[in-house]
């Protein structure tokens, strides 16, 4: 729903300015070190250089991306140059309004919500018959009030809220990229803008907003935060008694490994009880031939993940007994496999000797009946 918004979003903010804009005369004021970069770009103004240099590599680098974002090469990561054929404004617009909203959440001096229910909120057990409702699986909750849970029900609950009281609010986050536009960027054409206020709401409301934050002296100023995955940068902005020690810091790859040893830990665990009853069940002699193929195929998907493991993840299976086990021998009759086709085989004869007299006590059966029917055509004969 969200990637959604943000499209239409980006539609509007096309609609109203176009693919290449123009900067507006506040931005100076409004986000200098933004204004600095995109003169830098279209003029290369070399005492813009600096200021470009940092935004650049903020931007691209030290900002979190969906996974998909290094497969666009529209720009280079290490130098300040755009690709000829990139209109850049709308795509730096874009890119500095996500900044902003990072930054705006990750503030520890203020506590905001996206929605008026709270932010997105993952949950640890799903409910029952959740997952047929697309909506099933999105609760938003607000992080001060732990029971304020609530399941997303429509669109409207996942819709900003871009509430501004220019009194208690001293560092507001700009949640709209239209609203992110009318900040930056001059429209083309003013009335195109005001006639979609007139018959917009949210436009209306928007541009209202804007007027009060530029009164209020707005200001915008990119940190030097890190939010990039997998990097050692601290974040600047958080007071040094809120940071973790280097030494109770897990790091997401270190959490993910440690998941995978549980996992790995818990099957193996599961297979050493599936090893003694799979030997119980080889020294029974009333076994059924489905019970034998079930032992087959779970000996199968044991030996299969070990050696699997033992690829993919060395440390599981190393020194471990139950694969020693498994790759030294089969059971302790000799190889499983041989004692198990032994057993189907020996129970196939027997089905095949039930079945062979099935067919003679059939052949029996209809012999009487034929004889049975020819003293009856006698009968009738001889009456």
């Amino acid at each position: 729903m969200i990637q959604t918004w943000v499209t239409y979003e980006v539609v509007k903010v096309i609609f109203l300015y176009g693919l290449n804009p123009e900067l507006n005369t506040t931005i100076k004021d409004v986000a200098p070190q933004i204004q600095a970069y995109i003169q830098y770009i279209k003029n290369q103004e070399e005492s813009k250089y600096n200021t470009a240099e940092t935004v650049h590599k903020t931007l691209l680098k030290e900002t979190l991306h969906s996974s998909y974002f290094g497969r666009y090469k529209f720009a280079d990561t290490d130098k300040i140059v755009w690709k000829d054929d990139v209109k850049v404004t709308i795509p730096i617009i874009i890119l500095t309004w996500l900044r902003q909203l990072q930054q705006g959440f990750d503030d520890q001096k203020t506590t905001i919500y996206w929605s008026t229910l709270g932010n997105y909120t993952p949950i640890e057990h799903i409910p029952r018959g959740a997952g047929v409702n697309q909506l099933g699986l999105v609760y938003l909750s607000k992080p001060t009030i732990p029971e304020s849970l609530e399941k997303v029900k429509s669109y409207t609950d996942i819709r900003p809220d871009e509430t501004y009281d220019k009194v208690t609010e001293t560092n507001y986050t700009i949640k709209s990229l239209e609203m992110w536009a009318m900040m930056l960027l001059q429209p083309p054409v003013e009335k195109n803008l005001n006639d979609t206020a007139r018959e917009d709401k949210e436009t209306r409301m928007r541009q209202k907003i804007c007027t009060q934050l530029k009164k209020n002296n707005y200001q915008f100023i990119i940190t030097s935060t890190n939010f990039a995955p997998n990097t050692s940068t601290p974040k600047k902005n958080k007071p040094e008694d809120q940071r973790q020690p280097t030494t109770n810091t897990t790091s997401k790859k270190d959490d993910d490994t440690n998941h995978a040893h549980n996992l790995h830990s818990a099957i193996i665990n599961d297979l050493s009880k599936m090893e003694q009853q799979l030997t119980n069940l080889n020294h029974q002699t009333n076994t059924t031939k489905n019970t034998t193929k079930l032992a087959t195929l779970l000996k199968s998907i044991q030996t299969n993940y070990l050696t699997l493991a033992n690829i993919t993840f060395q440390g599981e299976t190393e020194g471990n007994t139950l694969f020693d086990t498994i790759s030294s021998k089969g059971s302790d009759d000799g190889n499983y496999e041989e004692n198990v086709g032994e057993e189907e085989g020996k129970q196939d004869d027997e089905e095949e000797k039930t079945q062979d007299k099935r067919n003679k006590k059939k052949k029996k059966n209809k012999k009487k009946k034929d004889k049975k029917g020819k003293i009856s055509k006698k009968d009738k004969k001889k009456g």
